[in-house]
């Protein structure tokens, strides 16, 4: 079995999109994408279609220069959730994210890729229980 490319899954995702909106007409475009999921979302933000798409970035892939650069140079409106003891930190890039003025970003002290603390269910439940309050609010 080989692994997925990039255009493959993006192709894979789009595809979806337009069967989940094929014949209805919405106003508005919400998309939430966690982890590798954000590959395919960097991509998707170039069609015109959602321009005007609100994007929840849930652990993005920082250290994937087409995350990191479609994030940046963003002007869909965005939330960034990410902890601080996830893999995919980068705290460079993460500082230079408060720079896109479009994007909210929320960093999960101790959290690891999965938005928990390692060896903490408890308060593992209080923080997705506060990203879901946090994708809410958005």
């Amino acid at each position: 079995m080989s692994a997925l490319s990039e255009e493959d899954i993006t192709r894979d995702v789009q595809l979806a999109i337009d069967n989940g909106i094929k014949n209805k007409k919405y106003n508005n475009y919400y998309l939430v994408a966690k982890s590798i999921g954000t590959i395919a979302l960097s991509y998707l933000l170039n069609n015109k279609m959602l321009k005007d798409a609100k994007v929840v970035w849930l652990t993005p892939l920082l250290q994937s220069n087409d995350v990191f650069k479609s994030m940046v140079n963003s002007d869909n409106k965005g939330l960034c959730i990410i902890g601080d003891k996830d893999s995919c930190f980068i705290v460079e890039r993460f500082e230079e994210l408060k720079n896109n003025q479009n994007l909210i970003l929320k960093l999960v002290d101790g959290g690891n890729h999965s938005l928990e603390l390692d060896g903490e269910p408890v308060e593992s439940i209080e923080i997705l229980k506060s990203v879901i309050s946090d994708i809410n609010e958005f």
